[in-house]
């Protein structure tokens, strides 16, 4: 797995990228899921391109590249004014006249609640990480991005309790049109905001939480198997399911294309 990482990583930069894998059960599985989707990417003719913790692009010409996996306990967007040498992302842009496109591997979003959720892996405009990289403190974003993925590395297979999870993450996580009132925000709402909804958000809000998700891409993706427990409301909720997913086998390379399929169909020309 570190090596299909590493060579994914060599070439989006087209260089010898030095790696900083977070320790910790399923944070190579992670990466590599990350970095497959990526590469895809950019094999599709995406701009794909390795972004420091501060939001300058590297490329060969400027030195070593380098690419640090968040690490620790789950975080949000640290500010620019910390340093490059902080978790890294992934830039990608379909066209120079479409927006770019941020990857990012454990970070947390707020929800309406005020409670912090991880998602392993996500993707939200680019515009936004600048604005929560350009805050003095950085920050974590309100609401949730346009893809939300739970990436399970275990032996054992998924449980109904695990699908349930990742719902109350989604719930918490999703604006709504009619949520405008109740959290202090001005219609019309935003799918997501830079810290809180006072700052302007991106994306069209929702008018139904069945709406929403049939409008994102949320998703587990398994090492293993599921329990039968969890396919009604994986069915129901819109949460796909990716078994026997690993390095090397069929069923990435199928996750992959199920993923960037979408991201081609999906994400939209304008912000």
């Amino acid at each position: 797995m570190l090596a299909e990482i590493q060579s994914l990583l060599n070439d989006l930069a087209n260089a010898a990228v030095s790696v900083t894998r977070a320790s910790g059960a399923g944070r190579a599985y992670e990466l590599l899921l990350m970095t497959s989707i990526a590469s895809e990417l950019d094999d599709r003719g995406y701009t794909v391109q390795l972004l420091r913790s501060d939001g300058t692009v590297q490329t060969p010409t400027m030195g070593p590249v380098t690419f640090i996996q968040r690490g620790g306990a789950p975080s949000g967007i640290r500010s620019a004014s910390q340093g490059p040498n902080g978790p890294s992302s992934i830039v990608f842009q379909r066209s120079s006249q479409e927006p770019e496109w941020e990857m990012w591997n454990g970070v947390q979003f707020l929800g309406r609640s005020g409670s912090r959720h991880e998602f392993d892996i996500s993707v939200v405009p680019r515009r936004l990480g600048d604005r929560l990289r350009n805050h003095q403190r950085g920050g974590r974003p309100f609401g949730h991005g346009w893809l939300a993925l739970e990436c399970k590395d275990m032996a054992a297979d998924g449980t109904p309790d695990e699908m349930r999870t990742l719902l109350a993450r989604i719930y918490d996580t999703t604006l709504l049109n009619w949520h405008a009132n109740y959290i202090g925000a001005t219609a019309p709402l935003r799918k997501i905001y830079p810290r809180s909804p006072l700052r302007n958000g991106f994306g069209q809000a929702s008018a139904t939480y069945r709406m929403e998700n049939q409008r994102v891409f949320h998703g587990i993706v398994r090492r293993t198997g599921f329990s039968s427990g969890t396919a009604q409301m994986s069915a129901y909720y819109y949460i796909r399911r990716f078994d026997n997913v690993s390095s090397y086998s069929p069923e990435l390379d199928r996750f992959v294309a199920e993923v960037c399929d979408w991201l081609d169909q999906n994400l939209p020309a304008t912000l």
